[in-house]
């Protein structure tokens, strides 16, 4: 039988890490990693920011087939009325944003300001980046550019107990429209 035994150098046994010394190790571990991965990188595909290529592909195969539950789900996707938005349809080619320069919304939605129109805008970027890819109506593409565009040279602020919630909501739209669109 073999055995082998190993010992720890001294200091390593008697002392803990330090939190300062822990995070020295652990960043030199993560820059090797970094330089490791350089060195034999690949050319990088972004897979989308909530849907890769194969997903929109196949949900616009099964919508185009009329495959439940897709084609049900697109209807309705197409049907909605927009958050606290009535009249306005945001699937519709006349959709109109309704940019604001500061939303501010706190706990259960006091204050409120802006967010409705945010949500509302941002989804509608979304649908129409969603019937730009099923239909290939180039139409759509510019419905998404036109939305987004007027938010981003109108927003300035986001404020409120709740701003980081509802940045984050209305902003994951926009950043899924723009990439489908760019796609």
């Amino acid at each position: 039988m073999i055995s082998s035994t190993r010992t720890l150098p001294l200091a390593c046994a008697q002392a803990p890490a330090s939190p300062r010394t822990l995070f020295r190790a652990i960043f030199a571990l993560l820059l090797g990693c970094m330089f490791a991965a350089s060195a034999s990188a690949q050319a990088f595909n972004h897979p989308g920011v909530r849907h890769t290529r194969a997903d929109l592909d196949l949900m616009k195969s099964r919508i185009l087939a009329n495959q439940a539950p897709w084609k049900g789900a697109y209807n309705n996707m197409l049907a909605w009325g927009g958050a606290n938005q009535p009249g306005r349809n945001p699937s519709s080619l006349s959709f109109t944003p309704r940019p604001v320069s500061t939303i501010n919304v706190g706990y259960y939605e006091n204050p409120d300001t802006g967010v409705w129109e945010g949500l509302t805008d941002s989804t509608a970027a979304y649908i129409h980046a969603i019937q730009l890819y099923v239909t290939g109506n180039a139409a759509h593409a510019e419905k998404v550019i036109q939305i987004c565009n007027a938010w981003g040279t109108t927003l300035n602020t986001i404020t409120g107990d709740n701003a980081k919630l509802n940045g984050s909501m209305i902003g994951l739209f926009f950043c899924d429209a723009a990439e489908i669109v760019k796609s």
